[in-house]
């Protein structure tokens, strides 16, 4: 009897549900295609702040590999409109992330404005942080920030996932060093 092909581990830190859910997201897109990977999504506490959020990400990153084993790879959603409120603790994260090894997906500015670019004609769209979920409310109005990972592929699906990689080159990056390069082939253009 042949065992099961071990899936490779990924960590995802998130600073909110909603991100978690796109991390889930992402595992039924890698799920559907066969693509042996497990996205470990962990929401962390940081109230906005990115260094919290870098800090406590890797920390529960390293706890969790030494319980359950090394990840391929780490990675850390994180808004970016809370970036430049003090350079001191922004010019902290480099280091941190750079020791670990660890990506970062940005949300410019944040979460809501990043679903945006999901969408059909949406992928130039950048609106500031207090407009984000307004404008996203016009193409969905069933959003609601914690929505779960299904209504998440219902409405954007694997086109819209491929759309936002046109104009967020950190997701795309990410989804290359997951292995995505291998069920769409486009990512790699």
């Amino acid at each position: 009897m042949q065992g099961r092909k071990r899936r490779k581990r990924i960590f995802l830190g998130t600073e909110g549900f909603s991100e978690r859910s796109y991390g889930r997201y992402l595992q039924q897109i890698a799920d559907y295609h066969n693509l042996p990977i497990h996205i470990d999504c962990n929401n962390v506490t940081g109230g906005g702040d990115p260094l919290k959020v870098v800090e406590e990400s890797i920390r529960l990153m390293k706890r969790n590999s030494r319980n359950h084993g090394d990840y391929l790879v780490k990675a850390i959603m994180l808004d970016s409109d809370k970036l430049g409120r003090s350079n001191d603790r922004d010019n902290r994260i480099r280091p941190l992330i750079a020791e670990d090894n660890v990506k970062l997906v940005y949300s410019e500015p944040n979460f809501e404005a990043f679903l945006l670019r999901h969408f059909p004609g949406c992928g130039n769209k950048r609106p500031p942080a207090d407009a984000s979920l307004p404008e996203l409310a016009k193409i969905w109005p069933e959003y609601f920030k914690g929505l779960d990972a299904r209504s998440i592929y219902k409405q954007l699906g694997e086109d819209g996932l491929m759309r936002a990689c046109t104009v967020e080159d950190s997701l795309r990056d990410f989804l290359l060093s997951m292995g995505f390069g291998r069920i769409f082939p486009e990512l790699r253009k």
